[in-house]
C-alpha cells in the first residue's frame, strides 16, 4: 500500500528541497539508472515512498487513485478535504476520496465515465500527462504546445483526441519523452514514469 506523507492547509507548491538531501533507502533504485534522480526527487519533496520502507517498485503501476492523491498533495489539498463526488466507485471512507473530490471539482479529473473513476485502474501515460496538463492550468501556467515536438515521435498519431493538447505541452516542454519503442501513449504508467514526469514538471 502506498505509503503517503501527511501534509495540512492549502497551498500552492510543495518548498523547494534539493534532491541530493534525500538519503534513499530503497535496495531497488541505485545510482545510474535512469529514474534514480527523480526518485530521489519525489521522495525529497515527500511526495510519496515505497510500497515498502525499502521496495520502491519503479517498475509498478501506478493506479489513478495514486496519481491523484499526489497530485492533492503536492497542491497542498488538506487530508479531510470534503469527499462527496459523483463517481460510485470512491467511496467517501477511502485515502484517495477527498483528493478525487477537489480534482473533479477544479476539472483535473473527468472519470472514467459520468459515474465511476475506476481508482484501481492503472493510469495510462496520456491519462498522467492529461492530469498534469490540467493541474497546471489550475495552476495558471502557460499550457500551449505547438506539437512540433509530438510529431516527432513515430506513434504520435496513436494519442487519443483528448489527449492531443497535453501531449503537445509536455512533450514540446521536454515533460515526457518516449521510450525505446515511442511514446506508447495509452502503455500503462510505472512509478518510475510518474516520478519523472514530477522531476521535470517541477523544473518549470
Amino acid at each position: 500500500v502506498e505509503d503517503f506523507n501527511r501534509q495540512e492547509g492549502v497551498h500552492l507548491q510543495l518548498p523547494v528541497v534539493e534532491a541530493g538531501d534525500a538519503t534513499l533507502p530503497f535496495t531497488d533504485v541505485q545510482e545510474g539508472l535512469w529514474y534514480y534522480d527523480a526518485v530521489e526527487y519525489v521522495y525529497a519533496q515527500g511526495l510519496f515512498r515505497g510500497v515498502t520502507e525499502t521496495i520502491f517498485a519503479p517498475n509498478h503501476p501506478m493506479s489513478r487513485a495514486m496519481f491523484v492523491t499526489v497530485l492533492g498533495r503536492m497542491a497542498g489539498v488538506a487530508e479531510d478535504y470534503p469527499r462527496e463526488t459523483r463517481f460510485t466507485d470512491v467511496k467517501a471512507d477511502r485515502y484517495y476520496a477527498g483528493y478525487v473530490a477537489w480534482a473533479v471539482e477544479n476539472g483535473i479529473v473527468l472519470g472514467t465515465s459520468e459515474t465511476t473513476f475506476s481508482p484501481n485502474a492503472s493510469v495510462t501515460r496520456e491519462q498522467m500527462v492529461t492530469m498534469l496538463y490540467r493541474y497546471a492550468n489550475y495552476l495558471g501556467m502557460d499550457t500551449t504546445g505547438s506539437g512540433d515536438a509530438l510529431n516527432q515521435f513515430p506513434d504520435a498519431s496513436d494519442v487519443s483526441t483528448w489527449a492531443e493538447a497535453a501531449m503537445a505541452w509536455a512533450t514540446d516542454r521536454g515533460i515526457i519523452n518516449g521510450t525505446e519503442k515511442g511514446l506508447l501513449p495509452r502503455a500503462t504508467a510505472t512509478r518510475a514514469q510518474c516520478a519523472q514526469i514530477w522531476m521535470k514538471f517541477g523544473q518549470h
